[in-house]
């Protein structure tokens, strides 16, 4: 039985039956805990703001009915299957005494579908640019490594990390294996805020591989607009992404 942490973002979970199916089929044989993004997105449209123009105390407000009805939506689509919410701060994962893993490992016995995301309501705009945790890529590879995971999946607009942004550089390379777990891998990309107005970004999200695959597990990043991927990688296939060789643990 294989462990597997799959991270959603927030631009892909307007069609959440897509990926609920595929997990739903996988948890037959196989554990998965999601990160799913789209609490923040979903409370700023309903209050008529855009994720562009939001400040952060508006976004923090939002966080709380979006949360409730990314719930919603994800219970709607697992049946009888029920959704276990888990809500994290960075705060949380430094904490030695943290029983994290206990608690997910308990849903999970229990016929759950865990499903995370950081606690936007309380997270202040300079702990998402430092810490790098509470945004989802990095709630995502701190789950991974805490529950020792076989593989983290990012789901995301693009199929490979590239050299540079795709969307402002047309010669830009995609990356497809990494290796190289070095912090000079990183530098290469630039610190910046996602072209959306969401938290991350490129570098956020290669930090967040990084993370996880210096610490034994192996990540692949890939489309979730493909929605045959997903069913691949769930059941042990190659996909077209960018893959991060896990470093053996020592």
């Amino acid at each position: 039985m294989a462990t597997y942490v799959v991270k959603i973002s927030s631009q892909l979970t307007w069609n959440i039956p897509a990926y609920a199916s595929p997990i739903l089929k996988a948890m037959r044989r196989n554990r998965v805990v999601v990160v799913s993004g789209g609490a923040v997105r979903r409370g700023i449209e309903a209050a008529g703001l855009t994720m562009a123009t939001a400040t952060t105390l508006q976004m923090q407000a939002a966080a709380g009915p979006g949360q409730l009805e990314l719930m919603k939506e994800w219970q709607a689509c697992c049946g009888d299957t029920k959704i276990a919410q888990f809500l994290y701060t960075h705060h949380l994962f430094d904490d030695p005494t943290n029983n994290i893993r206990e608690v997910i490992d308990q849903a999970l016995d229990m016929g759950m579908l865990p499903v995370a995301n950081g606690l936007d309501t309380v997270t202040n705009e300079e702990t998402r640019l430092t810490a790098k945790v509470s945004e989802n890529s990095g709630v995502a590879s701190r789950l991974a490594v805490i529950l020792e995971a076989d593989t983290l999946v990012m789901l995301g607009n693009q199929p490979y990390i590239y050299d540079s942004s795709p969307e402002t550089n047309p010669f830009a390379q995609p990356i497809r294996e990494v290796i190289d777990l070095s912090d000079e891998f990183l530098e290469q990309f630039p610190k910046e805020e996602a072209q959306d107005g969401s938290f991350g970004g490129i570098r956020a999200n290669v930090e967040s591989c990084l993370y996880a695959a210096r610490r034994g597990v192996k990540v692949v990043v890939t489309s979730g607009r493909n929605h045959k991927n997903l069913p691949r990688i769930l059941r042990g296939e190659e996909v077209t992404g960018t893959v991060f060789r896990p470093q053996k643990a020592m």
